[in-house]
């Protein structure tokens, strides 16, 4: 019995010491199952999702075996087709549609918007805008596509996550940053790593373009997926 206690303390401590694409995860939290609305605990932070359906959050273990992997991201489900939207004004350096490539079989239709300093993803969008091209200015709020189910996915929903700005590639591996500590909210709530979604006002103001607002807006999240179809899944991304 002994043993098996020190076998499991040994691999807990291997798992919080571990680095996924370049980031500590010491002395993070985590959550294995962060499905489903509400409040949760996540990168240190306690999140209240309030109505949004959220599947895999902040640094959830994915996988099993040798295929663990820690989720450097937040997935925000929906019903398919309702807008994504722009968390931060800032210039498209990178965009994949509708081809063959490796990337778009596996993350499907994105977008990567740059903020400055900062990148912000959006991965498994359906119909992006036609418009919308590389170098093209967006603002805040901006539709820049559809919840969709593109690349390899089981249900519709955005994979956002924010990284630091390469300009070779968009954002390199090592360079996340904790989605949460850029919300658009108050400091002292940042500080105190208790936060709540700050959705997109169009009446409002904002003076930060590179904090983040929510890439769906409050009437969208959360929403059921009512269809249950798709019409080119599950063979090739659109």
């Amino acid at each position: 019995m002994k043993n098996k206690q020190y076998f499991a303390v040994a691999c807990l401590f291997l798992l919080s010491a571990c680095q996924t694409d370049g980031y500590s995860l010491k002395g993070e939290q985590y959550l294995e199952d962060t499905s489903g609305p509400g409040p949760k605990v996540t990168g240190g932070y306690l999140v209240d999702y309030q109505h949004c359906n959220i599947g895999s959050d902040l640094f959830a273990i994915k996988g099993s075996g040798k295929r663990d992997r820690v989720h450097l991201g937040i997935d925000i489900k929906s019903d398919i087709f309702v807008p994504i939207i722009a968390a931060a004004p800032g210039e498209i350096v990178k965009i994949i549609r509708d081809d063959d490539s490796d990337e778009a079989v596996s993350n499907g239709a994105l977008i990567l918007l740059r903020h400055g300093n900062i990148v912000s993803t959006y991965v498994h969008l359906e119909q992006i805008p036609k418009e919308l091209k590389l170098g093209s200015e967006v603002k805040r709020g901006q539709v820049i596509g559809l919840n969709g189910l593109t690349g390899r996915t089981q249900y519709p929903h955005v994979h956002f996550s924010t990284h630091y700005y390469d300009g070779s590639k968009g954002f390199k591996r090592g360079s996340f940053i904790n989605s949460h500590s850029l919300w658009y909210v108050e400091e002292e709530k940042i500080k105190a790593k208790t936060v709540t979604i700050p959705f997109f006002d169009k009446s409002r103001s904002y003076d930060d373009d590179q904090k983040m607002t929510f890439p769906m807006r409050s009437e969208d999240c959360g929403k059921e997926w009512v269809s249950r179809d798709h019409p080119t899944k599950p063979w090739r991304a659109r």
